[in-house]
């Protein structure tokens, strides 16, 4: 392992998602992920990532509050799972020397295996749904 020169912040982290490349990666070029659940509120973003270097965020709020504590901090980058940057102010990140990056393909894999998950799923809760709608169904012509 190369020794600890860069620090990340991730923010939005899942306890099921495995991270286990993401972190062998930036172990090769010296770099530690410092995991956080899902944060909304701007002071705590800048109380829970300072001294990073760079952030992996997947939808928390990356105002112009955040990237100016940031950039004082200096961050270099900022990292967006998922399409889109509509979570982080990219001007105010450009106004501060910080590199917004965008993956919009990064959960490529979870969301194909959900696509496949999800018929069976729905087979379970449709037979569910059919078998008691047939008791009610018959119970309400017992009724008549």
């Amino acid at each position: 392992m190369t020794e600890q020169k860069f620090n990340v912040s991730y923010i939005g982290y899942r306890p099921n998602t495995n991270l286990d490349d993401t972190i062998e990666e930036l172990e090769k070029v010296g770099a530690k992920m410092e995991l956080l659940p899902f944060l909304d509120d701007e002071d705590e973003i800048i109380q829970k990532t300072k001294g990073a270097d760079a952030l992996i965020v997947v939808e928390a709020p990356i105002t112009r509050k955040v990237l100016s504590a940031l950039g004082d901090d200096n961050c270099k980058a900022v990292l967006r799972t998922g399409v889109g940057f509509d979570c982080i102010d990219v001007e105010a990140a450009t106004d501060n020397g910080i590199a917004v990056i965008n993956i919009p393909d990064m959960w490529t894999r979870e969301v194909a295996n959900t696509r496949f998950r999800l018929p069976a799923a729905g087979e379970n809760f449709l037979g569910c749904f059919w078998g008691i709608y047939d008791i009610s169904a018959r119970s309400a012509e017992k009724n008549l």
